[in-house]
């Protein structure tokens, strides 16, 4: 008896362990509104907007299972312009909408993952993607008299999510008599490259059009076609 220490203490020894959650929401379904390409078609070249703004609408609907834990705090919205890049992070919200505001160009592509109060995030959503409309349509004749009726070559159309054009005009021998590298517009009024007016007659155009589009490198737009110039009083 000599060997138990002493005094001998008699007290229940307990183990406390905190369980931590690990148990992350199910993913979103989302959904994005697409362009309205027709819209764009149908404008006018006198009502375009010369800095047009645009937004793309984001909605989507918690998953709710029982493998998944059903109380989210908020979701993650990820973004890419392009296809061929990494989605990185582009807001936190509560809500189950999200306008991406402000954009020159509603090219990209999203998706959502949804977060519950320990922070456990769940997969990825579905992706979904917008993409430019490639509006550039062109006419055949211009009569640059003065009388505010087809005195320019310019688009039919509002020509959107333009970043580049390349415009030349020949002579009916194969002479190059025009060229513009930065005008969307193009607003040419039948003057050769000193702005003097050239001879009535046919002219032989072509343009090349760069578009922004979800892909990163978009293959040009090439228009070739005559263009009947009806009112040129000064020789080339």
């Amino acid at each position: 008896m000599d060997s138990i220490p002493a005094p001998l203490l008699n007290k229940s020894q307990f183990s406390c362990v905190l369980v931590k959650d690990t148990t992350a929401p199910c993913p979103p379904v989302l959904t994005l509104e697409p362009l309205d390409c027709a819209k764009l078609e149908a404008e006018k070249p006198n009502n375009c907007d010369q800095n047009p703004v645009y937004t793309n609408k984001l909605q989507w609907i918690p998953s709710r299972t029982a493998s998944c834990d059903p109380k989210i705090a908020k979701y993650k919205v990820y973004y890419k312009r392009y296809e061929d890049e990494p989605f990185t992070v582009l807001t936190e919200v509560t809500d189950t909408t999200y306008l991406h505001r402000n954009l020159k160009s509603v090219a990209g592509c999203y998706r959502v993952t949804a977060l519950d109060t320990e922070g456990n995030e769940s997969r990825p959503s579905n992706t979904v993607c917008n993409d430019n409309c490639p509006v550039f349509a062109l006419p055949n004749v211009i009569t640059p008299n003065g009388d505010g009726k087809n005195d320019k070559f310019e688009p039919l159309k509002c020509p959107h999510f333009v970043e580049s054009v390349i415009f030349k005009v020949y002579n009916r021998w194969g002479e190059l008599v025009y060229q513009s590298n930065d005008k969307p517009n193009l607003d040419w009024t039948g003057t050769n490259q000193n702005g003097a007016k050239l001879s009535a007659g046919l002219y032989y155009y072509e343009v090349i059009v760069v578009f922004s589009r979800l892909e990163r490198n978009p293959k040009p737009l090439v228009l070739k076609g005559w263009v009947t110039l009806l009112d040129g009083e000064v020789k080339q």
